[in-house]
């Protein structure tokens, strides 16, 4: 074989595994690269709006977000107890591990604290969701710092 032709063939034979690293190529069968955890729950930062603190994730095409999996608490040192949050409704759906639960699909989903929420300056929000997949990730945890009243 003429050495152009090898450093050609060597070339092309890698060109997979460099692209493949920058999720370029689609994973074996075709399937393409799943959306890491924070591409699939984009968290933005908190708000406060009126005294209300508002908590919003885009859920990203393809994904869903466990309701019975959200929960909220003050990562203070002094421990402030929170209100429960209002949160939509949710759609319904059975989990073969979990089983009847509600979840949250594509698109934008807030959860809002009532006004008057106690003046905590970070908050501990964990979450868990899957992709329509079948492939769940783990459950995830983020410290918010909350703007000041």
């Amino acid at each position: 074989m003429r050495p152009l032709t090898l450093l050609l063939c060597a070339l092309l034979g890698a060109l997979p595994l460099a692209s493949g690293a920058q999720g370029l190529w689609p994973h074996a069968g075709g399937e393409p690269a799943l959306p890491t955890v924070d591409q699939a729950f984009e968290l933005q930062p908190a708000e406060r709006i009126d005294g209300r603190v508002r908590i919003t994730w885009l859920v990203g095409k393809g994904a869903y977000l466990y309701r019975e999996r959200l929960r909220f608490e003050s990562a203070d040192p002094a421990g402030v107890a929170l209100p429960a949050p209002k949160l939509p409704a949710g759609e319904r759906h059975h989990d073969e591990h979990f089983g009847d639960v509600h979840i949250y699909r594509a698109g934008l989903l807030t959860a809002e604290f009532p006004a008057g929420v106690p003046a905590s300056r970070k908050l501990k929000v964990s979450y868990q969701g899957c992709a329509d997949s079948g492939v769940c990730y783990p459950p995830q945890s983020r410290i918010l710092d909350l703007p000041a009243p």
